[in-house]
């Protein structure tokens, strides 16, 4: 009974810090996945950065982690899921992710070098320079496209990329 108190008081205390809290500014050039209550469950849910959000995000990220073990925080941190990820982590498995669904498709607009997944690549790559990817994936369509894997074939495209200088240059999410 005694922790129903508790909980109780600690939702008093909530909702008053929010009827009061004010919204915060962005803040600077960057913008974090989530706010400074943390990654964690609640971050599918809540995209405001606001004050009010960012407390009821970490009741959440509290309550789930409390009752659900998957949503634990160090877990969610060192498994990489509930948003939990660096941004080399996250821009890696987008481009997997893309590879594996639009291997097939990418397979034949790259050997005609053109084609919207082929356009869609070089924008999951970064490649400002779609004409100069478009031209790369033709010429090296017989190397890129020699195995079935999509992780393969995106490990080669990444090498690719790093070796030529036209497009180190127009690719940034290369890592």
């Amino acid at each position: 009974m005694n922790s129903y108190k508790n909980l109780g008081l600690g939702l008093i205390l909530v909702l008053s810090v929010m009827l009061t809290a004010a919204p915060s500014e962005a803040a600077g050039k960057y913008k974090r996945k989530y706010g400074m209550a943390g990654c964690g469950v609640s971050t599918y849910v809540i995209k405001e950065d606001g004050k009010s959000e960012q407390i009821i995000s970490w009741f959440i990220n509290g309550v789930a982690g409390y009752f659900v073990s998957f949503a634990h925080p160090t877990w969610a941190m060192t498994s990489g899921t509930s948003n939990c990820v660096d941004d080399s982590q996250q821009v890696a498995m987008e481009q997997e992710v893309f590879m594996n669904s639009n291997l097939a498709n990418l397979s034949k607009e790259a050997a005609a070098g053109q084609g919207a997944h082929l356009n869609a690549l070089a924008e999951v790559l970064g490649c400002e320079n779609k004409e100069e990817f478009s031209r790369f994936s033709q010429q090296n369509y017989p190397q890129l496209f020699e195995t079935s894997s999509a992780k393969e074939v995106l490990s080669r495209y990444l090498n690719g990329i790093k070796s030529s200088e036209e497009l180190r240059k127009s690719c940034e999410r290369v890592s």
